[in-house]
């Protein structure tokens, strides 16, 4: 989708979220780890790491090993945090 790309390299993420959350929400997992991405990032959302980590979850269950890794890392890190 060039219009969603353009978007995100113009830096206008907030345009771009709405777009991202239509594609997850139709199986797209590189749709949803870029949500992942911009909740953790906080680009066009409010930074939200609970909400970051359910996008990587999506994006892990459509069948991303990126976003299955970085679950992994981001649940250690919650374990580590929570002891």
């Amino acid at each position: 989708m060039l219009v969603l790309g353009e978007y995100w390299e113009q830096g206008k993420y907030s345009e771009a979220i709405p777009l991202l959350e239509e594609l997850a929400a139709d199986g797209s997992a590189g749709a949803a780890h870029h949500l992942a991405n911009a909740y953790s990032n906080g680009q066009g959302v409010e930074k939200d790491l609970e909400r970051a980590a359910h996008w990587l979850r999506v994006a892990a269950d459509l069948g991303s090993e990126e976003a299955r890794r970085s679950l992994v890392h981001y649940d250690r890190r919650k374990a580590q945090a929570g002891s």
